[in-house]
């Protein structure tokens, strides 16, 4: 499965720029299937914030798996593949009436 994150809101103060909380979401795609999940997270206070106009998505990637590491990086990744299996063997087919 390959993983793509992404950071789809980041609020910052107005005195100096801090973001102080995002919401990512990771995705899963593995053939024709996708899964994802989204988190919050929060940052304390830094000494020396980077300007809100300057920081990149990348960047606040960065920021939310070393804050993670690699243990709840890796749980997530173990969730997400829990979800795709699911997708790919469905336990119950509610899709359609047996006589249709």
């Amino acid at each position: 499965m390959t993983y793509t994150w992404n950071i789809t809101q980041a609020k910052n103060r107005t005195r100096d720029g801090m973001i102080y909380e995002v919401i990512y979401k990771v995705t899963g795609v593995k053939g024709s299937f996708k899964v994802s999940l989204d988190r919050v997270m929060r940052f304390v206070q830094s000494d020396a914030p980077t300007p809100y106009d300057s920081v990149t998505e990348e960047q606040i990637v960065g920021w939310v798996k070393a804050k993670l590491g690699s243990t709840r990086e890796n749980a997530l990744y173990t969730l997400l593949e829990k979800e795709m299996a699911k997708k790919e063997a469905p336990i119950e087919d509610h899709n359609h009436l047996p006589w249709s």
